[in-house]
Parts: structure tokens; sequence; C-alpha cells
């Protein structure tokens, strides 16, 4: 498991320093927030992933950010937590780190020209209309949020 953390608000990611598994990938915000939840009530991500419908794979994509977070994924989760006796602000907490998760966008292995893109994209995102938008997200095969 996680040793030490090196906590980067801004960017939404926490990058452990050092893994048992010597494999260092970063974990989000909700990612974080969960895990220590999932020990709360002393559940294994399996458990969670096979009490909720998910495969412990996805679930564990959506934590280090390779996944999207979608609105039914936290409802079950906040579900198994809640039948595991967890308390409601322990759910304003995950919500918290859901909405900071969903709004970063980790680009730190990342180069200059990738970066100064990413930057460059979301300035103009706001600028296109919503049909320029749909158009996109098709492209990328990414569901529209805003319906």
């Amino acid at each position: 498991m996680y040793t030490d953390m090196v906590d980067d608000k801004r960017a939404g990611w926490y990058r452990p320093t050092r893994f048992a598994s010597s494999h260092p990938m970063p974990i989000t915000e909700y990612g974080m927030v969960v895990r220590e939840l999932r020990d709360e009530v002393d559940a294994s991500l399996r458990q969670m992933a096979d009490e909720i419908g998910l495969s412990p794979t996805y679930i564990s994509a959506v934590e280090i950010g390779e996944k999207g977070i979608t609105d039914d994924l936290i409802e079950k989760v906040i579900g198994f937590l809640r039948k595991r006796g967890l308390k409601n602000k322990e759910f304003a907490r995950l919500r918290a780190a859901v909405d900071r998760t969903r709004r970063s966008v980790d680009v730190s292995e990342l180069n200059a020209s990738g970066r100064r893109a990413v930057a460059a994209f979301a300035r103009q995102w706001t600028d296109l209309d919503r049909n320029a938008r749909e158009n996109f997200l098709k492209q990328l095969d990414i569901a529209d949020e805003e319906r």
C-alpha cells in the first residue's frame, strides 16, 4: 500500500512517493477518499466491486483517474458505504472529492507542448457552441453531461 504521499491539491492528484509495488502511479483525490472510507468500513475493493456490480479493474481505473467518475458509480459507492454504517458527513467529503477530481486534469506526465495544448483547449472550450462541443465529444465517444 502507500506509505508517503505528495499532496498536489492544485492538480487534484496525490502521487505516492514510495510504493510496495515500486510502480508509481497517481491517485485522484476521489481515489484517496474512497479508499480511506473503504478502510473505515473494513471492505476491500473487490468486496465493493462485487456488491455494486462493477469490476475491480474498472473501479481501480476510476480511482487512479484512467476512467471518469459517473454519477451512477458515486450513488452505488455511497449505497455500499451506507449499508456498512458510514455517516452522512463522510458522503459530503466523498462528493467534494468527486467534484475536485472532475475539475482537474493531471498534466504532470506531459511535455511542455502537451501542457500548452491542454491549457489552450480548456480556454477555447467555452467559445465552442453546444453543437460543436457535442460533435467533438461524439468523436471521442464521450457522453455530454450537460444534457
